[in-house]
């Protein structure tokens, strides 16, 4: 235009068509042979220059043909025909990404392989299989409907990844009842709130389970930090809580007290490179591990917190307390500061770590137990009726700072031996002690107060310890003369004493020899009773013959 005269503009307008795809064959995502594309909404296909992504429009896998996942890949419009599949090779993650409409539409057979996902952010339509040996993970906006079916294999994994808004967990097809997740994770933020009952083998809680009440947890159950639980699951026999990650948290619903039922009592618990305060919530109840209780990697076991525990930890397995390793500092296991607040241990004590008794009493009541590590106890006991058994670590240490109960009955005496015979297993005794009926060997207690062990077994190998014993006497034989037949003498006492350093207990006295039908006794107890050190006891014997002749009879005391 002449440069005199006024511009203009010229209007240009237009509109970009997204390229389509479908699958010509059978073979790789990321291969172009395997896809045609159109470029004009479908009407002209094309062999295609690339493979279809989220940016491209409309996808589809064709009847008759399987199309292979091996490199990730982020997707959305995608509809697998009827008698089509998709299949998401190992070590992939194929992404539905939340487009327009329906993100996965399937008609056919999706397939994941294990250790790969389907993750979906968007809306997927399963009117047909999904098939899940690896991971299914619904991250924000993700949705599942239709009326196919899902099912997983013994490696599948169920991901819960939303992060606004608890999900709700309704009875839907992805987590169905036969043949569900054997797995789920609560990552995302947002948590999710149970409103069906289901059954998990693994239940990984790394943010909120709401309603976890209809939860059946036959494997584990894994609290990991910024994890809740609301509501407690029943627990198969055997089955582990585990707690790992941040710097600490509360025991919740996941572990309730008393022991009564499966409900809220996890088989085991382990504790791992976190702190945890089991003292939350003032239980009422003893709070009871019918298995066993580790603690690993620098945990720790907290019956203190902002409210000391008042009732006991009771463990029916073993104990174990971590050492400090290279890549972690020592475990711990510490007790309540308040009365009641005590441990129970029913089998093996593992202690490398660090042990902080507060005062408590700690008591071994198992059968057959070893104790490793050297540890200072404040009130040590060990009792029972049943045959039991202590194995001390040879070379080890155990301290007990204030009160030593040792203690078994005559038909099963407690039994305390070193790990090695021959090798002693050292015991520093306070004063305040009470041993009675135990068989003891290789022990070297000369460290602390000596160990005064009544009624016991000495089995050799022992420093320090006295074994006393009770000594019977009685006094001379009785003479009565000549009575007439049918008559009494007078009586005549019987003085027992007990002559050793040990208490004495009768639990009888009775006639025997010759003719103990001619005597008569009197002054006895039908009940037992104890004679001290030094102490004695009288009864008294009459001659009351009924026959002509001498006669004679002795006097049996057990």
């Amino acid at each position: 235009n002449d440069p005199d005269e006024s511009p203009f503009d010229i209007g240009l307008s237009g509109a970009g068509a997204l390229i389509r795809y479908r699958s010509v064959t059978s073979g790789n995502w990321n291969s172009v042979s395997t896809w045609e594309q159109s470029t004009d909404g479908g009407s002209t296909w094309s062999s295609a220059a690339s493979t279809p992504t989220s940016a491209d429009g409309a996808i589809e896998v064709q009847t008759g043909h399987t199309v292979t996942v091996s490199a990730s890949v982020t997707a959305d419009q995608l509809t697998v025909d009827t008698g089509a599949t998709l299949a998401i090779g190992t070590f992939q993650t194929f992404t539905i990404a939340d487009g327009t409409g329906n993100d996965l539409d399937n008609n056919g057979s999706v397939t994941v392989a294990q250790n790969s996902s389907l993750t979906t952010s968007g809306f997927v339509n399963n009117s047909g299989t999904i098939q899940i040996d690896g991971n299914l993970q619904i991250m924000q906006g993700g949705q599942l409907g239709g009326g196919g079916t899902y099912s997983y294999g013994i490696n599948g994994s169920l991901y819960f990844q939303n992060t606004i808004g608890s999900y709700q967990v309704n009875n839907d097809s992805y987590w169905p009842t036969v043949n569900g997740p054997p797995n789920i994770y609560v990552s995302g933020s947002g948590g999710i709130n149970m409103n069906v009952q289901r059954t998990v083998n693994h239940l990984g809680v790394a943010s909120s389970v709401v309603n976890a009440n209809n939860l059946t947890v036959t494997g584990s159950l894994s609290r990991s930090n910024g994890g809740t639980v609301t509501g407690s699951p029943t627990y198969s026999n055997g089955a582990i809580l585990f707690y790992s990650g941040g710097a600490g948290f509360d025991r919740g619903d996941e572990w309730l007290p008393g022991a009564v039922g499966n409900v809220g009592h996890p088989g085991n618990v382990q504790v791992f490179a976190v702190a945890l305060n089991v003292a939350n919530g003032s239980p009422a109840d003893t709070l009871y591990i019918p298995g066993s209780l580790s603690i690993l990697a620098g945990g720790t076991i907290d019956m203190v917190g902002s409210t000391p525990m008042t009732v006991p930890l009771e463990i029916a397995g073993g104990v174990q307390i971590d050492a400090a390793s290279d890549f972690s500092p020592a475990s711990t296991l510490r007790l309540s500061t308040l009365s009641g607040g005590d441990l129970k241990v029913g089998g093996n004590w593992n202690k490398g770590g660090t042990f902080i008794h507060n005062n408590r009493t700690v008591t071994f009541n198992g059968s057959f137990q070893n104790i490793s590590g050297s540890t200072t106890f404040y009130d040590l006991a060990a009792t029972g009726t049943a045959s039991h058994q202590l194995n001390f670590q040879a070379g080890s240490t155990t301290i007990v700072a204030n009160s030593l109960t040792l203690t078994g009955v005559s038909a099963n005496r407690l039994v305390l031996r070193s790990t090695s015979t021959g090798s002693p297993w050292n015991l520093i005794s306070p004063a305040t002690q009470s041993v009675d009926l135990v068989d003891v060997k290789d022990s070297n207690a000369s460290g602390g107060a000596t160990v005064t062990a009544t009624r016991s077994t000495n089995s050799g190998g022992n420093t320090n310890w006295i074994f006393p014993a009770p000594v019977l006497s009685l006094s001379s034989d009785l003479s009565f003369g000549n009575q007439t037949i049918g008559t009494s003498s007078s009586k005549q006492n019987v003085t027992i004493t007990n002559a050793g350093t040990a208490t004495m207990t009768v639990t009888g006295i009775s006639l025997a020899g010759i003719d103990p039908g001619q005597f008569v006794l009197s002054g006895t107890t039908p009940t037992a009773y104890t004679v001290a050190p030094s102490g004695t006891s009288t009864f008294q014997v009459a001659f009351a013959p009924t026959t002509a002749g001498s006669k004679s009879a002795s006097v049996s005391i057990v």
